[in-house]
């Protein structure tokens, strides 16, 4: 099989699939990879074999995921979590996809381009997919909820021209970007009813006017039913300039871009179970690390 080595013309193999956790297989997790520069390549005994060992050790990533669990006070209002985001959130560049195609996301914030795919859900329903009740998975991942960023070949071209494998599999470089994608794309506020948004907001924006317009817009967002559509209404009679103002607006006021409505409000008891009358933002401290 020696002789087959090395392949002519051959520009390169998708190695994702020998990581694991952002770190390449050791030796001793597959039999004949103990050592490609000491003969290991005769031990081959089929051209398939010998491709796979060429492509771990000359290949290049073409897909990398990056991810972050965030625990949550309550579980049961995780739930919650993922109705307000798929609520508060608004991308230009990234589009969710077809309900069929995004089934078995477990009813996931998901939102992805050619190049890039983001996700929040629920952990634990994700486990209850593939493990049963008595694996320790089952327990842990209550009240859990992943973020997760994909980039994929596109995207992993323009890094590779920039970075070193080890440098985008490194934790610091997990981080950045991941903090950089939360900041992006997911709301920075707590989320509120709509009594004590308008309190909140009142009393951060001093002047009267300013705080009736942040009032306002949060209300027309309310009534489309979600940022995305509301962006659209609101983008009829103003510009995209505004648009952002007003969101900056809600990010200095610590309220998220989309109110709790009255019936969830009652469904989940919140009156009963929130501390300082808002549902906490999870991802804050990701959020803070690179801004």
């Amino acid at each position: 099989m020696k002789k087959l080595f090395p392949f002519p013309e051959y520009e390169g193999v998708d190695i994702s699939g020998y990581y694991c956790n952002g770190e390449l297989l050791e030796e001793d997790e597959a039999e004949y990879l103990n050592d490609f520069k000491y003969g290991l390549a005769e031990h081959c005994e089929t051209y398939q074999e010998l491709k796979k060992l060429y492509s771990l050790y000359h290949g290049y990533l073409t897909r990398v995921d990056f991810s972050v669990n965030k625990k949550v006070d309550d579980p049961e209002l995780v739930p919650l979590y993922i109705i307000l985001l798929n609520k508060s959130v608004h991308s230009k560049k990234l589009r969710r996809p077809k309900k069929a195609k995004a089934a078995w996301k477990y009813n996931s914030l998901y939102l992805c381009n050619g190049s890039t795919a983001v996700t929040v859900y629920d952990k634990h329903k994700e486990v209850c997919t593939r493990k049963t009740e008595t694996a320790p998975e089952h327990k842990s991942s209550k009240g859990i909820l992943r973020f997760e960023v994909q980039y994929k070949k596109d995207k992993m071209s323009k890094l590779r021209e920039k970075y070193s494998t080890n440098e985008i599999l490194s934790e610091d470089f997990s981080r950045q970007e991941l903090s950089k994608i939360a900041n992006q794309l997911l709301p920075h506020g707590d989320w509120y009813n709509k009594y004590y948004a308008e309190k909140k907001i009142s009393r951060t924006l001093k002047e009267s006017t300013a705080a009736n317009k942040v009032i306002d817009f949060l209300e027309l967002i309310q009534n489309s039913q979600s940022l995305e559509k509301g962006y659209h209404n609101f983008m009829s009679t103003a510009t995209d300039r505004t648009y952002q103002t007003r969101i900056k607006q809600l990010r200095e006021c610590g309220v998220a871009p989309y109110l709790i409505p009255r019936h969830l409000y009652s469904k989940y008891g919140l009156a009963e179970r929130l501390k300082e009358d808002k549902l906490p933002n999870p991802f804050k401290k990701i959020q803070s690390i690179c801004c």
